[in-house]
């Protein structure tokens, strides 16, 4: 059915192009293969395009095939007419078009950059994307000279629940963590996953007080509504708040994260640590 449509717009202009007389060949010519190659890209990209670019192109479409209606002799009197439908249709739905089909590629790539910034499990950022995300809050935070805290957490013996229930019991675990981080921490911050069990969040202009807040939530226990699976979930969290530095601040945080995750887990897990608190129990 799609494929008619390039049939159409193609018998359509040679039809007219051998039965009527046309004024100017060449104008009429390069319309008529204006239009056959709108209509190829409409039905080749029919799976791929969005709707706004697919009405854009429907719009040029139907702006080529006026344009080269202008050069049958026999259509003079109708199309010349109406110089309203003329302004319409050869100028008004032509910038349309084009209007059409700039929004909807840059919806495409924006959505292109998305998928690409995000972990297709989880649904959360993935580490070059955090890494990108972070260096833009943290200059934010060196112009408003703010504090920006990093929390690293980690999910307890994650192996063993491969190991014992499989690796499909693994990723569901994995999706309700990311889930359960979503729902306990805040709009601006940002969440990732940065490889196998461990997910990182930063957490902009946030003091100490309020990112211990924040792990408090986040050290809930959590459920898992799933058969075949009686047990429990629980997390290692380690965090740390840096006033605004010129340079290497994202290494800085998380290398204090990680060294407060790093107690936790020798503490025997399930448990939380700010990294300046590291001189006391966890």
């Amino acid at each position: 059915m799609n494929y008619l449509l390039i049939a159409i717009s193609a018998l359509f202009p040679t039809y007219l192009f051998f039965s009527f007389q046309i004024l100017d060949k060449t104008n009429f010519l390069l319309e008529s293969a204006s239009l056959i190659l709108l209509a190829t890209i409409y039905v080749f990209g029919r799976t791929t395009l969005e709707y706004t670019v697919k009405l854009g192109l429907l719009s040029l479409m139907v702006c080529k095939s006026y344009e080269f209606l202008e050069e049958v002799y026999q259509f003079q009197t109708v199309i010349n007419s109406n110089a309203m439908v003329d302004m319409l249709v050869g100028d008004v739905l032509s910038l349309l078009g084009l209007a059409l089909i700039a929004y909807g590629i840059h919806n495409m790539f924006r959505r292109q950059r998305r998928m690409a910034e995000i972990e297709p499990l989880t649904n959360t950022f993935n580490k070059r994307a955090i890494e990108q995300l972070s260096k833009k809050e943290l200059e934010r935070s060196l112009r408003y000279m703010t504090e920006t805290s990093m929390i690293l957490v980690d999910i307890d013996h994650f192996k063993q629940v491969n190991d014992i229930f499989g690796h499909q019991i693994g990723d569901r675990v994995l999706v309700i963590v990311a889930e359960h981080l979503r729902k306990q921490t805040r709009g601006y911050d940002l969440l990732a996953r940065w490889g196998g069990d461990e997910f990182i969040i930063l957490c902009p202009s946030t003091s100490q007080s309020e990112v211990k807040e924040v792990m408090t939530r986040l050290q809930k226990a959590l459920s898992l509504p799933m058969e075949n699976a009686p047990f429990d979930v629980t997390l290692s969290i380690g965090g740390t708040t840096v006033p605004p530095l010129a340079e290497n601040q994202f290494e800085r945080l998380f290398s204090q994260a990680d060294k407060a995750l790093y107690k936790v887990k020798n503490n025997g897990r399930n448990n939380r640590c700010h990294f300046h608190d590291l001189s006391f129990d966890v």
